[in-house]
Formats: structure tokens, C-alpha cells, sequence
């Protein structure tokens, strides 16, 4: 290959020729067929295996996918004259066609990867991009190395040589983490400039107050934990009053303090709050107010922060975080995430600091802190620009990404740390208390604490912190491995792609009983349209009856899109999620 203006005839080429090499190998007697290859092998290949190679098995070294990524971030790019060959070909519809993100989905034998962190030319987050991609492989696994674009022999020779034996090394994390499940409070100051002593901070800090001890009792009945992130306005009056029991009980019940900082500075000599522009000086107020809290109330923390910068408008969060101690950013990209995909990001992650809005749910390892995204107020239609967090809205937003990892668990995918989580401000009263009571008691009768069929938990009640730590774990464990990214106009970032979408088109109706050790929902499109979602929670198969639902035949649907015909009063159930619904 004489330029990188070649490498799209090189890719399809190469990746036809072993299409016709395995054929011939299976036509001329051989059982099975197995591939390895290295960087630029490994891309053709993997356009290969998309593309209907009949080969079980491959072992891609440097792999990648996501030529757009590579585009932006590979070392090549950095040479003009590379940089100008890519430019004649890298921005049309010739890239998607050759690029594996899109042929790796459909490769369903088994894959292996190896990948190098330090590779600066196919950076580890297009060898993660492979991988992500295969998502339909009977089975995938991951290895990285401290390495840059090289793999030695052996590096990699005795895992490939134990895979094609049929010995491939035992998963070291067998099943999926649980769920982490936040509960965020954002104890809001009062709108504009405001009085400390003022009728209106006074009467939103006694409404604040009360809610924060019904939420404490609440808690303590649920096991719910909560994240409390306060604003200065409610630690000043907490500290003149002396009412620092339910400041106390947070602490001591297992629960976590963090800091709001609302684009709000503090005037002492006016003992007032006012609207400022001044981002050190927002984190600077309230940080001082809750570090004085904690240390009257002899307890640790604030290592969460939330900070109300402008949309898109991050790239002072950084430093100021690195300031000022924080090493947590909880609902810091508010809805960002959600308008892209129609729901939060289920990951911690390092986010990109930056202005670039489109940018602003990239990863950067680089980063001091990590970020956790959650929903908008519970109970409301209008928070946020009219996000709906109404109960039974996010019981299917929850159910979204319980299929996502269980899909993953029962397929034992690279761990990853997940997070769902949802925010209340109790300056609110108890206006939408009956929605916290509904929501995390059909959490607690589902998920929570329970168990799969192979005894992984499913879901469990966290704080920020304890995300963050078991992120740290994970980071740790899992060099080079991407925990999430996106920027605007990549594919969307999970599996389930199918499962997320149908769910977003409907209106949860509430559960159905199946029978015994089933779990079911009803849901009815937006086109009106009654369907299930349902599982059996044991091994093996359980067949349960719907004909009182759906007469004659119905269709049976999998996370993934994938769909049978079975009869109404015998459908067959597995502890995988699927959707049931009559015949178009």
C-alpha cells in the first residue's frame, strides 16, 4: 500500500480474500476454521467476520473500530500528508461500510482481543470500540497490555493457543457488578438574590428541614441511601439554629454529604446570597459552610459536587474540582446524555471538560474526578425543561438498563460499574412523596438485593462514594479499558439497542402475573399497542400461558431485536428478558 488513499480498496480486498479462504478451507474438509491477526490485519479481519466469514474463532491483536475516532485521535493524523490522504475517503459512507463498528455486530463465533494501552496509533479506546462492537459473539474477551503498537508473541501466544485448543482461560470476574442505585438530594436555594433572614430562605429552609426528616425515617424503613449535596444558604441556618440532629442522622445512618453550588456568592456584609459569575467564588461559599458543618457535627466527606455550570460549558470544572477536593461531579451533565439517547448515562466515567457540547460525555482519563449522571426530579413532568421522572416513567427507564446488564450478565462481558440514579430537592415539601414511596418499593420487590439464577446481585442501594471507590477498583483492575464515551453522532454506546427504544415508546401499565418465579410488566406503545415484558427467574426454561392477553400466536422478541413465533398458551420463558406481542 503506497498511500492511506489505498486503504479502503486494501480493507475490502483483504477482507474478501479471507471470506474466500475460509470457504475453500471448509470445502476441502476442515471442521473448523481460526483466524489471528495484528493492527491492520485485525481491522480487515474483523470486516471479514462481519461480512459472513465462516470462521468459530479469531484472536485479534491491535485491534480497532471506530475509524472517526481514530481520525481525531490516532498519532497518524498528526502527519499532514497522512492526515490529507485519510481526508479523501474517512467522511463518506466508504468508512462505515469498512469500518468494524458496524461489521463486528454481526460476527456470532467466538472473539478475543488484545490490546495495548499506551498504543498511539490505534489508541485502546478503538481496540475497546472492537470489542463493545462484537456484541453478538457467542463469546468475547479482552486482554490488554502495557504496550504500545506491538505484540509480541508472548504476549499473547499461550492464551490464543489455549482458546483454539479449546481450554480458553476461565473469565477472572465471572458475572456482571450490581447495580448502584442513587438517590441524590439537592437542597436548593431559594430563585435570585435572596436574604439569609429573608421570610423566603427562611421558609424554603423549614420546608427543606422537614422533608430531609421524613426522607431520614423513609430511609431508614426503605434501606434507601441517600446523597444529600447542600447548598450554603440551608448549613448557615442549620448552624444558627442549632438543628444539626438531621445533619447528624445522615452521617450516622450511612448516608453521604456533598456540596450544590448554585451560580449563588455570598455577601457577609449583607448576609445575603446573589447571583454571581464567579465560579471559584460559587465553590468557595458553599464548600466553607459544609466543611464547617461536617466538622461541627464531628463527621467526614464532601468529596461530591455538584456545580451549576451553563450547558456544554465545562471547561473551568477541572481545575475547580482539583481545587477544591473534589474528586465526585454527581448530575453534572444534566440531561446531556438523555437527549441524545433518552436516558442517563449508566456508567461512571472521567468526562471531558470542555465547551464543546458535543464532546461533554467524551472520555478523558485525564480527568481528577468522575461523573455520575441521574434523572430529574422525582414525581415531576416539568423539571429540567419538562423531564418526566414520574414513577412508573422510571420504572421504565430503570427496566432499560436492567435488560442492558442482564444481557451482559448471562453473556459475562467485561465487568463495568453501573449507576442509576434520580434526584429529589426537598425544598419541595412533600409534594411528591407518594412518587418516592411507589418508585423504591417496587425497586425493593424487584431488584434490590435480589439475586439471579447464578447468584449475582442484581441491584443495591449506594452513595456517590462508594460508586466512586468501586470505580477506582475497576479502574484499576481494568487498564486501558473504557468504563464510557460519547460524542455526538457516534453509535449509541450499549447493546440493547432495540429493547431501549421500544421501552422509550411506550407507557408502563404495571405487573402481570405470570405464575411462580416469573417476573412480567405490561406496557402499551405510544401507537397503542399492548405488549410484555417478562422472565423466568431460574434455570432452564419455564412455559407460561398469555392466551388471556394475546389469542392465537404471538411473537417472542429478545433484547436484541431477534424474533420467533410461539404459540399464546405455551411461550417459552428463559431468565433472559424478552418482549411478547401479537403479530404485526
Amino acid at each position: 500500500m503506497n498511500s492511506l488513499e489505498e486503504l479502503p480498496l486494501v480493507i475490502e480486498k483483504g477482507s474478501k480474500n479471507i471470506i474466500d479462504a475460509a470457504s475453500f478451507l471448509k470445502q476441502h474438509g476442515a471442521s473448523e476454521v481460526y483466524l489471528i491477526s495484528r493492527s491492520l490485519g485485525s481491522i480487515v479481519s474483523a470486516v471479514a467476520l462481519g461480512n459472513g466469514a465462516d470462521i468459530e474463532k479469531a484472536e485479534l491483536l491491535l485491534a480497532s473500530a471506530n475509524f472517526s475516532y481514530i481520525y481525531h485521535y490516532s498519532v497518524l493524523v498528526k502527519d499532514p500528508k497522512a492526515k490529507s490522504e485519510l481526508d479523501s475517503w474517512i467522511h463518506t459512507d466508504i468508512a462505515k461500510k469498512l469500518d468494524p463498528l458496524y461489521t463486528l455486530p454481526n460476527y456470532r463465533g467466538k472473539i478475543h482481543f488484545h490490546c495495548g494501552t499506551e498504543d498511539k496509533l490505534l489508541p485502546p479506546a478503538s481496540c475497546q470500540a472492537a470489542f463493545d462492537a462484537s456484541v453478538n459473539a457467542e463469546e468475547r474477551k479482552l486482554f490488554w497490555h502495557d504496550l504500545g503498537h506491538k505484540m509480541p508473541k508472548e504476549a499473547y501466544f499461550e492464551e490464543a493457543l489455549a482458546f483454539f485448543e479449546g481450554e480458553s482461560q476461565a473469565p477472572s470476574e465471572p458475572g456482571e457488578p450490581p447495580i448502584n442505585v442513587l438517590f441524590v438530594l439537592h437542597f436548593d436555594p431559594p430563585a435570585g438574590d435572596f436574604e439569609v433572614e429573608g421570610v423566603e430562605c427562611v421558609n424554603n429552609y423549614v420546608r427543606s428541614r422537614d422533608e430531609l426528616v421524613w426522607l431520614l425515617n423513609f430511609a431508614e424503613k426503605s434501606g434507601v441511601k441517600m446523597t444529600a449535596l447542600f447548598n450554603g444558604y440551608y448549613i448557615q441556618h442549620a448552624l444558627r439554629r442549632n438543628e444539626l440532629e438531621p445533619l447528624e442522622r445522615l452521617a450516622a445512618e450511612g448516608h453521604e454529604i456533598g456540596t450544590h453550588a448554585h451560580s449563588i456568592c455570598y455577601d457577609k456584609v449583607g448576609d445575603k446570597w446573589f447571583k454571581c459569575s464567579n465560579a471559584d467564588q460559587w465553590f468557595r461559599d458553599a464548600k466553607t459552610l459544609v466543611d464547617t458543618m461536617l466538622k461541627e457535627i464531628g463527621a467526614e466527606g464532601n468529596r461530591a459536587m455538584c456545580a451549576m455550570f451553563g450547558k456544554g460549558m465545562y471547561s473551568h470544572e477541572d481545575d475547580l474540582m482539583k481545587k477544591y477536593g473534589y474528586d465526585i461531579g454527581i448530575g453534572n451533565r444534566p440531561e446531556i446524555a438523555l437527549n441524545y439517547f433518552g436516558h442517563i448515562v449508566w456508567n461512571p466515567w472521567r468526562a471531558e471538560c470542555t465547551d464543546l457540547e458535543g464532546y461533554a460525555l467524551k472520555e478523558d482519563k485525564n480527568v481528577c474526578f468522575i461523573s455520575i449522571d441521574h434523572r430529574a426530579q422525582i414525581g415531576s413532568t416539568t423539571s429540567h425543561g419538562g423531564v418526566d421522572s414520574r414513577s412508573d416513567t422510571l420504572k421504565r427507564q430503570f427496566l432499560m438498563l436492567y435488560i442492558e446488564w442482564k444481557y451482559r450478565e448471562l453473556r459475562d462481558y467485561e465487568d463495568k460499574v453501573w449507576t442509576w440514579g434520580v434526584v429529589h430537592h426537598p425544598n419541595y415539601g412533600d409534594k411528591y412523596n407518594d412518587h418516592i414511596e411507589d418508585f423504591f418499593s417496587w425497586l425493593n420487590k424487584y431488584f434490590i438485593n435480589k439475586k439471579t439464577p447464578s447468584g449475582n446481585l442484581i441491584a443495591v442501594y449506594s452513595t456517590a462514594s462508594e460508586v466512586a471507590d468501586q470505580y477506582y477498583d475497576w479502574e484499576r483492575k481494568h487498564p486501558g479499558s473504557s468504563s464510557f464515551s460519547y460524542v455526538e453522532g457516534d453509535p449509541y454506546p450499549y447493546i440493547c439497542k432495540y429493547s431501549k427504544d421500544k421501552l422509550l415508546d411506550s407507557e408502563y401499565m404495571g405487573e402481570v402475573d405470570l405464575g411462580a418465579d416469573v417476573t412480567a410488566f405490561k406496557f402499551r406503545s405510544k401507537g397503542g399497542k399492548i405488549f410484555l415484558l417478562a422472565w423466568y427467574n431460574g434455570k432452564g426454561v419455564k412455559t407460561v400461558d398469555v392466551s388471556s392477553i394475546f389469542g392465537g400466536t404471538v411473537y417472542v422478541i429478545t433484547p436484541v431485536g431477534e424474533k420467533t413465533e410461539q404459540d399464546a398458551s405455551r411461550v417459552s420463558l428463559t431468565e433472559e428478558p424478552v418482549f411478547i406481542e401479537a403479530p404485526s
